[in-house]
């Protein structure tokens, strides 16, 4: 009978050790890892909205814009711009180490739900080098670990947090996550802020038309730049608006002196360059300053440590069982500076960038998902741009990151690989459930070409007889 009882108790004690372990791994909690922002000690935004940004200074700035437009002064209207937006980017800036000033944002009990659908939910400077960010992520992991008795936990990043993802896998590892979601990643870069920093400045009237469409967050000078510009070029003709700022942009010594005096020395943001403009944008706006070695040091620790190697990371992850996710958003314009602004983007990042596709993307809904890394795990939403995660689209995230098996495009007939974003109703619909537009008659696209005409004559007219004068 002892035998009986002793065996009966081995088996209650092997099942009491097991069950919790299984529990634990089938519910591994999510951590999620947010866009990030510039915050101060108390987690509060330093920068404004954009539009609200834009039309506050609106007429301090627009007689230097009139100048601009009409007599080639780019030179003042730009420094005017840097007086105007100084103090709003004075909290910003790091001194030339990339040290922050202040105090940076200190974690939350990891135990404290931190709202919205996420009870953990990492908070950080996206100022900081993302390496340094990585190994607090690992402590807030460790603590989230012991805080539920969990051996593993699954990770949901958005936009920059991926960048923080991405260098905490390639730094600690991954043998404590079972799952990673990617929404809208900045992993691989921003094709627009890379452009930026290199100093290819590009910009036309239909990515002009398609940026003053769109509420913009001011995340960054460069939005507000283009917000203020075209919040000024409303007066004039956008055609001859958009000639005339890339000629400035180009020409003018003060833009790159804007970078430099608001974020252009923080390491977080040289994450953001993508591997095809980083060494171009670093001899451009860091130099052979003695002073910027600790920053360029950091940069490249990023670049050629961890983005380098993000696609290497993420096929090893599946290889050992990782179940890897990807949501990448577009839809959305970017600020009409660059080249990649009249591309498919979310905003921050080309929708190829975020897909990790093996060719550039002109057209996303047309794109074979053949052409992404993950092409069975990747989903395209339209019209989800950076910043804050809708809840319709994190609780897809969340239904993705908590799957005990490896969901795919063709798991579920409700979420094909091509998705809509609708903010009205805050859902996520396929292409069945979509309302086709109707197409534009012959007269429509007749009287839009002549009207195109007419602008591109009175451009004309205006340049020839701006030359005529000058001549004289």
């Amino acid at each position: 009978m002892k035998k009986i009882v002793a065996a009966m108790c081995g088996v209650l004690l092997l099942f009491t050790t097991l069950v919790p372990a299984f529990a634990a791994e089938g519910a591994a909690p999510v951590v999620y890892i947010p866009e990030g922002a510039a915050l101060n000690a108390a987690g509060e935004p330093l920068l404004p909205e954009a539009e609200a940004f834009a039309e506050a200074v609106y007429a301090e700035t627009l007689p230097a814009f009139k100048n601009a437009v009409y007599l080639g002064a780019w030179d003042a209207y730009f420094q005017k711009l840097i007086a105007v937006a100084s103090p709003a980017f004075a909290a910003l800036r790091p001194d030339d180490t990339g040290a922050l000033p202040g105090e940076v944002l200190t974690q939350n009990p990891p135990a404290q739900a931190q709202g919205d659908l996420f009870t953990y939910t990492f908070r950080y400077d996206l100022r900081c080098d993302p390496l340094l960010s990585a190994a607090a992520l690992a402590d807030y992991i460790a603590a989230v670990m012991a805080a539920t008795g969990s051996q593993k936990v699954s990770l949901a990043a958005k936009g920059f947090g991926c960048c923080v993802a991405a260098a905490y896998l390639t730094r600690f590892g991954w043998a404590d996550v079972s799952s990673f979601v990617m929404i809208g990643s900045a992993a691989a870069g921003s094709a627009f802020v890379g452009e930026s920093f290199a100093g290819e400045w590009h910009t036309d009237a239909a990515a002009l038309s398609a940026f003053r469409k769109q509420q913009n967050r001011l995340l960054e000078p460069l939005t507000a730049l283009a917000a203020l510009s075209v919040a000024n070029a409303r007066g004039f003709g956008v055609v001859s608006a958009a000639a005339r700022l890339e000629e400035g942009l180009v020409s003018c010594a003060a833009v790159p002196a804007l970078l430099n005096a608001a974020y252009a020395r923080c390491p977080g943001v040289w994450a953001l360059v993508d591997a095809a403009h980083y060494e171009t944008a670093k001899t451009a706006l860091l130099g052979a300053d003695p002073a910027c070695a600790a920053l360029i040091a950091a940069a490249d620790d990023y670049h050629y440590g961890v983005q380098a190697v993000f696609e290497e990371t993420l096929q090893r992850m599946l290889a050992d069982g990782v179940r890897i996710y990807n949501i990448a958003g577009y839809g959305v314009s970017l600020p009409p500076l660059t080249v990649s602004a009249n591309a498919p983007s979310d905003g921050l990042s080309t929708a190829d960038a975020q897909a990790l596709a093996a060719e550039r993307v002109t057209d996303v809904d047309r794109l074979p998902g053949a052409h992404f890394l993950l092409p069975e795990n990747t989903w395209c939403v339209k019209d989800l741009s950076c910043g804050a995660l809708p809840a319709g689209v994190a609780s897809f995230a969340l239904r993705l990151a908590r799957s005990e098996t490896y969901l795919s495009v063709y798991s579920d007939a409700a979420d094909p690989q091509f998705l809509t974003y609708h903010a009205d109703t805050d859902t996520l619909t396929g292409p069945a459930n979509e309302v086709n537009e109707s197409p534009v008659g012959f007269i429509a696209r007749l009287f839009a070409g002549f009207r195109r005409a007419v602008k591109a004559f009175f451009v004309y007219v205006r340049s020839f007889l701006k030359s005529a004068v000058s001549s004289q």
